[in-house]
């Protein structure tokens, strides 16, 4: 048996197989919409968040969803989320965008972040995992090359009252 629930993927399947796709069939183009949306969210991060031009971002986005040897196999369908990853990292930037400027509009990016996280632990257990422990040890990267290369500590204690700030979301 497997670890995880395949709740996200079993939701746009059952829709498909109530209009009477084939089960195959509707397997095949559940994991496509996984695709269109790994892409877009993709493309939505080098566009707008890391600032790319318009086809460096729609050959990096057609990279990063074709990379994934995982597409050639469905033993492990469940792992076909890693393509999603993106959209967190995007969902985490407009958060971050909008924190002052927005709260409300913050507030819904990063519950709807929160919301699907719990839903992708419940899809597929190990890419969750996995971004979660990516994600934490970034930051302690970070904040630890912060400190060391800024000597005072300015940085560092200005970084604490940005979380602070924040605590509330």
């Amino acid at each position: 048996g497997y670890s995880e629930a395949f709740l996200l993927m079993a939701v746009p399947y059952a829709l498909l197989r109530s209009l009477d796709l084939d089960r195959y069939l509707a397997l095949q183009v559940t994991v496509m919409l996984l695709t269109v949306i790994g892409f877009a969210a993709m493309f939505g991060l080098l566009r707008r968040v890391l600032r790319f031009a318009k086809s460096t971002a729609l050959i990096g986005a057609a990279l990063f969803v074709i990379s994934n040897m995982n597409y050639i196999a469905f033993v492990h369908i469940q792992l076909q989320f890693v393509v999603v990853v993106p959209m967190f990292f995007l969902l985490a930037a407009l958060y971050w965008e909008n924190r002052n400027s927005r709260p409300v509009l913050a507030r819904v990016w990063i519950c709807t972040l929160g919301i699907l996280l719990g839903l992708l632990f419940t899809t597929t257990f190990y890419v969750a995992w996995f971004l979660v422990v990516c994600c934490a040890t970034e930051v302690i990267f970070f904040v630890a090359c912060t400190a060391i290369s800024a000597p005072r500590t300015q940085v560092v204690l200005e970084g604490v009252r940005v979380i602070r700030a924040q605590a509330w979301n």
